[in-house]
């Protein structure tokens, strides 16, 4: 095998590898309990109840999330994130939310007072952030307060995320990153060998000048 494909096998193959395993470490933590999500609807105020079992002793992160159907400035406003774009847009949903265990409450609040956000694959406001125990119950009620049908395109939903998970897709972005300049080299290093080999070929097939 020539020297140039072991190059390119080579590459591609830690390439695939980097990107396997930071996606096979984010599904093992969200399939195995560091995640859970309730759907809500926003047309009408109403109150949803779901619980949560933290899985291990971790920092837990409560947050609305919405799909990025809206644009980018739209859904910052609407979901009254600070931004300079929003001076025509008024933040209108608010939900009051809290975290109980063992019959007592952690913690409460209202969603209209978070101005922290994480961007990703979707466009997350931070309610709060609470310590966990593992093999704790908790019960997260969120009261629609007040609606905004304006944001229902976007499938909004409440949030538990442990703040690992948040780091380990941090990471993953980190190792995707890697992972395709590794396959970029592969691909370079592809075209110039097809193009090296197409000249050499031409080289090869001119006729001999004639001899004078």
């Amino acid at each position: 095998m020539p020297r140039v494909n072991k190059h390119i096998i080579f590459l591609s193959f830690i390439g695939a590898a980097i990107i396997f395993y930071s996606y096979a470490q984010y599904v093992a933590l969200s399939v195995n309990g560091m995640t859970k999500h309730q759907a809500i609807i926003l047309n009408k105020p109403e109150t949803y109840q779901f619980d949560f079992i933290a899985e291990r002793d971790e920092d837990y992160e409560l947050s609305l999330e919405v799909e990025r159907d809206l644009t980018f400035s739209k859904q910052h406003c609407l979901l009254g994130m600070q931004n300079p774009d929003c001076s025509t847009i008024e933040e209108k949903l608010n939900i009051a939310w809290s975290i109980v265990t063992n019959g007592q409450m952690i913690n409460a609040g209202q969603s209209q007072k978070s101005k922290k956000a994480r961007i990703g694959s979707t466009i997350s406001k931070v309610l709060t952030e609470f310590s966990g125990s593992k093999g704790q119950h908790y019960q997260i009620s969120a009261q629609v307060v007040e609606a905004d049908e304006r944001l229902t395109e976007g499938n909004i939903v409440i949030a538990v995320n442990a703040l690992l998970l948040e780091k380990t897709t941090i990471k993953q972005s980190f190792y995707s990153a890697i992972a395709y300049i590794f396959l970029l080299l592969a691909g370079l290093i592809w075209l110039f060998s097809y193009f090296k080999n197409k000249m050499d070929s031409v080289k090869t097939n001119e006729p001999d000048e004639p001899f004078v």
